[in-house]
């Protein structure tokens, strides 16, 4: 190396040719060592597993065929908002590219006017006196101060950008994930049913993420690489034209590249998260069942089940290494080939008399930078497609629209009489036949009503119709005279109170799982509301007391001991009609008893619907529903068969023909 550059040096520069050889092998070093974290980076970042997602049939098929065009575009919609914070970032980002592009100017400086004789540019004598410029010392302490100074505006630039992607990022984040929670609640119930808890979890905890990682982590970069592209070729054009050229030259070999590989790892990414959330929904299903697992003995056969999915999922990121690792080395190689082919190019022009060996480190370092911007943009443009993936789910979530809305125009409502009547209901599920088939009757305000019948007759059905859990197929619900569809949905569901056959409670205090059904109740309130439930001989004998945490789903109580403070939170609501999903099947003989005599508190004065299965927790109704092949007969005593205030029209009988 040093006989090639001796070869094109003037005899009176051979004192400094040692020194000029170091610097360009350290140079050559640090280019080495900078490309090597880049391609170490691509890797790991697209090996990690940082999404999830569920089977392709979770997503609405217009999904799968959009375009990254219009996601792109979609992502706009929703970071519009934050659109002043961006352009901060994006500003702050792209100074960095003159102060890149600074960066080699002290050390050709150095090497040409301060070690060799070489005038400054006329630029640069500006700014500098002559008596500096005419001493090497004072000369070197300027050059030496130069590379401080840009070394710490890199640092500073660095460091507000960091703050700033922060906190524009977590934003964006914050408003995506609420803007998902809120859809995830609105729309029908029935959906998280079909796509379970885990992929809604999943959705909102990481694909929402997406939408900061396509603006910042992705598009940002790629804006900043194709900048700094620009400026290194203008740069290197305008001192060595041929030299650039051949730089220049890998930019159609490195899209090409790119192109090809970016929609090979978008499908593999889709697959990826697929199997991912059958992995995590399989050990959340036997961990959730592990009760029911060790009981029948098969904790092998789930520890097989697991591992198959386990499985799959290696062979999944085995076929992404595999791309992306052939992609790394084509664009790796297309990068040295260009690079030496340009070292070659510049060699003969030092020796030719063209460049200086200042010029040619230059170059170089502006060779090496090049190799940057084009590495980081094909590894941004690879990491957008599983950015793309995340939002594509995130926003199949959005698209998803409430089955059941207000409708325009829908009437507030209070406090709610009691009177209920069905008129002429029909229900039927998505492809299986009708539940309910033109269910007619009314039930005055206070009366208790027991529903009976053989699973699967549609009893919950019922009950859902009355609280819009579901809108009957033909026919209407009525509430106080009026069809449930008029009321706010908001309104008309706090005029129940419900109390399932399996208590939901919250990973919260005792206190807090009764505060639920009143979230404005005093500590007063609660305890009076324990009491009338008859929880609070058991509450208080606790050590914390109210404040003790019930674990998950109420997993550190009883089953009788989570039903009363369902009970509890029930009386706490005191809401004119209340529904019991038969609360007492799985409770013992003597549990049952004392809470049938809570419940009979509970509804005195309300309008009851009490779903069960033995009669003994029916004996205080006033009458029976029962429900056969979707038709109910109604069992009264002569005095309920009254008339009920009815705002559209006559009241339907109240016995009925089967």
């Amino acid at each position: 190396m040093s006989a090639i550059f001796g070869a094109a040096m003037d005899p009176g520069e051979n004192r400094f040719k040692t020194f000029t050889s170091f610097l360009l092998r350290v140079f050559l070093l640090r280019l080495r060592l900078l490309v090597t974290p880049i391609r170490m980076h691509r890797q790991s970042s697209w090996t990690e597993p940082n999404q999830f997602m569920s089977s392709p049939n979770q997503i609405h098929p217009v999904e799968n065929r959009r375009s990254t065009f219009s996601l792109l575009r979609r992502t706009w919609s929703v970071i519009a908002p934050f659109r002043w914070q961006l352009a901060c970032l994006c500003f702050v980002l792209l100074l960095s590219i003159p102060l890149n592009l600074l960066t080699p100017l002290p050390l050709t400086l150095a090497i040409d006017s301060v070690v060799g004789t070489r005038p400054l540019p006329p630029l640069i004598q500006a700014w500098i006196p002559s008596d500096v410029r005419s001493s090497t010392a004072a000369l070197m302490i300027v050059v030496s101060a130069a590379y401080i100074g840009i070394a710490l505006c890199i640092h500073l630039q660095a460091m507000v950008l960091w703050i700033l992607s922060s906190y524009t990022g977590e934003r964006l984040i914050y408003a995506f994930r609420s803007r998902l929670f809120e859809h995830l609640q609105r729309i029908c119930w029935s959906y998280h049913e079909a796509h379970g808890p885990t992929d809604s979890v999943y959705r909102i905890q990481h694909d929402a993420a997406s939408v900061k990682q396509i603006p910042i982590d992705a598009l940002l970069p790629f804006l900043r690489a194709c900048c700094l592209l620009a400026g290194l070729a203008t740069l290197m054009l305008v001192i060595d034209r041929e030299f650039a050229l051949v730089g220049l030259a890998m930019l159609p070999i490195l899209y090409w590249l790119t192109h090809r590989c970016g929609r090979r790892l978008r499908r593999q990414w889709s697959d990826i998260k697929s199997i991912e959330t059958a992995t995590v929904t399989c050990a959340q299903e036997v961990f959730g069942a592990s009760r029911l697992v060790k009981a029948f003995g098969r904790e092998e056969h789930e520890q097989q089940r697991f591992l198959r999915h386990a499985m799959n999922w290696v062979r999944q990121h085995n076929a992404l290494a595999s791309i992306s690792g052939g992609f790394d080395f084509k664009f790796g190689m297309t990068v040295t080939i260009g690079t030496a082919i340009a070292l070659f190019v510049g060699i003969n022009h030092v020796k030719s008399g063209r460049l200086s060996i200042g010029d040619l480190l230059l170059l170089m370092a502006y060779m090496a930078q090049l190799a940057g911007p084009l590495e980081t943009a094909a590894k941004k443009l690879a990491e957008l497609q599983s950015h793309l993936v995340g939002f594509r789910r995130a926003l199949a979530i959005l698209e998803t629209p409430p089955v059941i809305t207000d409708k325009p125009g829908s009437l507030p409502l209070v406090k709610a009489q009691g009177h209920v009547a069905f008129r002429g209901v029909s229900f039927a599920y998505p492809s299986a036949p009708a539940v309910l088939r033109d269910v007619s009757f009314h039930i005055p305000a206070g009366t208790r009503v027991g529903i009976v019948g053989p699973s699967g007759a549609g009893k919950s059905t019922l009950v859902n119709l009355l609280t819009r859990f579901l809108d009957p197929s033909a026919g209407a619900v009525l509430l106080d005279g009026r069809d449930v569809r008029d009321y706010r949905l908001t309104d008309l569901r706090n005029q129940f109170a419900i109390v399932p056959q399996d208590p939901q409670l919250f990973s919260t205090t005792i206190a807090e799982n009764i505060r639920y059904g009143n979230l404005q109740a005093t500590a007063e309130q609660i305890e009076a509301a324990a009491e009338a439930a008859h929880a609070d001989r058991f509450i208080k004998s606790m050590p914390q007391g109210y404040n003790t945490p019930v674990g998950e789903r109420g997993s550190r109580l009883s089953g009788g001991e989570r039903q009363r403070i369902a009970l509890a939170r029930a009386f706490l609501r005191n809401a004119p009609i209340v529904i019991l999903d038969e609360p007492t099947s799985a409770l013992d003989a003597r549990t049952e008893m004392d809470l049938i005599e809570v419940m009979e508190r509970l509804t005195a004065g309300r309008t009851t619907f009490m779903i069960a299965h033995r009669t003994n927790t029916l004996r205080h109704c006033d009458l029976q529903l029962l429900l056969r092949e979707g038709r109910v007969c109604l069992q009264a005593p002569p005095l309920l068969r009254e008339p009920v205030p009815n705002e559209l029209g006559p009241t339907p009988e109240p016995v009925l023909s089967i």
